[in-house]
């Protein structure tokens, strides 16, 4: 879903970058590239890479109200693609889904940031195509 469409008017307004929020079917966040961990906050629900080309990704948690995030990361790790970022623990059989706001915090410094929607995402498929410089 776009990032408009969120009720969370912080990331609705792409005052952060431009990204896409998605539900997850797995309680468990992976890194999206090859890259280091930039930023993570003490609760789990902000976590922040840096990619090895420069490519600045936040991913903003959205759980249940009786559920855990923990952290399998720390900051200034590096990590491979797919590597484990977050799990989400369940207190209650009534946790809830899991979502997640893929927001490329540098967004201006890309010619174009294009989201790529779709009805069902699964791990490895592509979510944003980021356009570096024109065609020569």
């Amino acid at each position: 879903m776009p990032l408009d469409q969120m009720s969370d008017e912080a990331f609705a307004d792409a005052d952060h970058g431009e990204g896409v929020y998605i539900a997850l079917s797995e309680k468990r966040i992976v890194s999206p590239f090859d890259g280091t961990v930039t930023d993570i906050t003490s609760d789990g629900c902000t976590i922040s890479i840096r990619s090895t080309n420069g490519l600045n990704v936040m991913l903003k948690i959205y759980i249940g109200e009786n559920a855990i995030l923990k952290a399998r990361v720390r900051k200034d790790q590096k990590v491979k693609k797919g590597d484990l970022l977050i799990t989400s623990e369940d207190r209650s059989k009534n946790a809830g889904n899991i979502g997640v706001a893929v927001v490329i915090t540098n967004s201006k410094d890309y010619l174009g940031v294009i989201p790529v929607f779709s009805k069902r995402v699964d791990y490895g498929d592509l979510l944003i195509t980021t356009i570096v410089s024109e065609a020569v």
